[in-house]
């Protein structure tokens, strides 16, 4: 009594204020990216979201919602007593914060007041629900319910929550999930878009289907207690097994498109670039791209398709990885496939400018991320090999000039530092045999290292490192 009491009069005190930008939530901003001739190559959003109106959210949606959000939402003004005064309770039984007793418009004005914060206040709170950023909440939404309509503010929320999987709202959701309109939505569909709210990491079906389809049927059943649902419908939807569809991610679709994001992010920073609709013009050449990638896939295919390939090719992993992802979905224990399916990837410059024209680090980036022709960095090794030769014919040596191919030991190139590791300078080969002295053009035609690394001395470090530079 004493919690309700007091939320009551500070309510009063605060007066009847409604927060900055409580409007309709529109489609997110975006980055719209654009090859060098100014053609659109695609929008990237922060949020995945699809505003509909209440009338495209089927009634069994919005029930679903309802029942596992806020029960008493058509009858209260905004907060529910009963539902402060029963996480009040189990709260301090707990010790903790167990529980929560935000109503859905609650919930709708906390998105928008976190949305509308500093850097600061977000910090404030993930860490702790301050006493006075609640009560704002509390004071909003008393006067939200004051002055529109119960309709609008379901409708606004369901535009705004978060499902999961970058999904925002319920238009969103249903399309990410099922691949179809909310308003094509099944009864058990319904059931576990409204479960993911209460934590869509713990209860999504790709990772956890078990847990999902735990929270599909708890919501189903609170259907079923406030007679929302009939018995016939409870049943039938209890019985089926979740069927999701395949699992994308639309802020990512390519290796290409992900290098401009991540530029963009690095140079501008992350709110920046995702949320004021910044427009980005690249060195891309989009025609030249999608050939890049088209022929990339059509000459690994080719070469996975000569007789006597005895590794894994991409079609069969794509295969073996539908079914492990229809076994995960069913709930089923899964045993991942093996990787390591032949890879290419394509970079195509200008040679004029450095810019890139195309780039493509792999087959699929839904199955790596891993752009490898940008991230496979490695050593050079005896790929270095003409650049000491020419280095060294710069600076006055010469071809036939000898030089003494024997063994190096790792102190005089310093491996381990000044003072080097016990050891030999690695060999070429395996069954390398040393063989004294030879024309360093020998040495180098060979790649006998060892005859290399003298002839890089008598060169001369410094001169050898300018000499690159130029190059």
């Amino acid at each position: 009594a004493v919690v309700l009491m007091t939320c009551a009069s500070l309510l009063a005190a605060c007066g009847p204020q409604t927060p900055a930008g409580a409007a309709k939530p529109e489609a997110a901003s975006a980055i719209a990216i654009y090859d060098a001739k100014g053609r659109l190559i695609t929008v990237l959003r922060k949020e995945n979201r699809v505003p509909v109106p209440l009338t495209a959210v089927p009634r069994v949606a919005q029930d679903a919602v309802v029942a596992i959000e806020d029960s008493r939402f058509w009858s209260h003004h905004g907060v529910d007593p009963k539902a402060v005064a029963r996480a009040a309770s189990r709260n301090a039984q707990s010790g903790g914060v167990s529980e929560g007793g935000s109503t859905i418009t609650q919930q709708y004005v906390k998105n928008l007041l976190l949305s509308q914060a500093t850097t600061q206040d977000q910090a404030d709170a993930v860490t702790q629900a301050t006493l006075g950023r609640k009560i704002r909440e509390l004071k909003y939404a008393v006067a939200l319910e004051n002055s529109i309509s119960k309709d609008e503010i379901l409708e606004r929320y369901l535009n705004i929550i978060y499902f999961g999987a970058g999904a925002y709202g319920v238009e969103a959701a249903a399309r990410g999930y099922f691949g179809k309109a909310a308003k094509n939505l099944s009864v058990g569909e319904c059931a576990m878009l409204a479960g993911l709210l209460k934590n869509p990491n713990h209860y999504s079906p790709w990772n956890k289907p078990a847990e999902a389809k735990k929270v599909r049927d708890f919501v189903l059943g609170r259907m079923r207690e406030m007679h929302l649902i009939t018995r016939q419908e409870y049943d039938g939807a209890v019985e089926l097994n979740l069927s999701v569809r395949k699992k994308t991610n639309p802020n990512r679709v390519s290796y290409a498109i992900d290098l401009v994001r991540q530029q963009a992010i690095a140079a501008l920073g992350y709110d920046t670039a995702m949320n004021e609709g910044v427009k980005i013009q690249t060195t891309f050449d989009s025609k030249l791209q999608m050939t890049a990638e088209r022929v990339l896939k059509s000459h690994l295919t080719k070469i996975e398709s000569q007789p006597g390939f005895a590794h894994i090719t991409y079609q069969q992993y794509h295969q073996i990885n539908a079914k492990m992802e229809e076994l995960a979905l069913r709930g089923e224990p899964v045993t991942m496939p093996p990787t390591g399916y032949l890879q290419g990837a394509v970079l195509a410059v200008d040679n004029a400018t450095g810019g890139i024209l195309a780039v493509d680090g792999g087959r699929e980036f839904l199955h790596s991320e891993y752009n490898r022709a940008l991230q496979g960095r490695r050593p050079l090794g005896t790929l270095f090999t003409p650049m000491v030769a020419a280095a060294a014919y710069s600076n006055g040596l010469f071809p036939g000039d000898p030089v003494d191919d024997d063994c190096i030991d790792n102190h005089f190139v310093m491996i381990g530092g000044v003072d080097g590791i016990l050891g030999e300078w690695g060999v070429e080969r395996a069954d390398n045999e040393y063989e004294g002295p030879m024309p360093s053009h020998e040495a180098v035609a060979r790649g006998k290292n060892a005859a290399v690394i003298r002839l890089g001395y008598m060169t001369g470090l410094n001169q050898l490192k300018e000499f690159c530079k130029r190059a």
